[in-house]
């Protein structure tokens, strides 16, 4: 799902998950791009969001409930450190 200049990701059952490409999301990396029903947001086990600004931001909580355990995911804090590395190598 889009936000002004934000995509949602987020870790079902193990997979990286976001929503097709169309008027709902910005087009970017394509992984298994299926819509996330509300009844699944309880198995949700990581969500985050991508963009220009906000890198990746992880989202531990959502409709006041937490979001898997309440902290960053694998995954999420993977891609962090990858892109942090990333732009680290662009100011050498």
């Amino acid at each position: 799902m889009e936000r002004a200049k934000t995509n949602f990701f987020c870790v079902v059952d193990g997979r990286l998950r976001t929503h097709p490409r169309d008027s709902h999301i910005l087009p970017c990396i394509t992984l298994d791009e299926t819509p996330i029903a509300i009844d699944e947001i309880p198995s949700v086990r990581e969500l985050f969001q991508t963009g220009t600004t906000t890198d990746v931001m992880p989202v531990v909580q959502l409709d006041g409930g937490n979001v898997g355990d309440g902290k960053p995911g694998e995954l999420t804090r993977k891609l962090q450190r990858v892109l942090s590395e990333s732009l680290a190598c662009r100011d050498d």
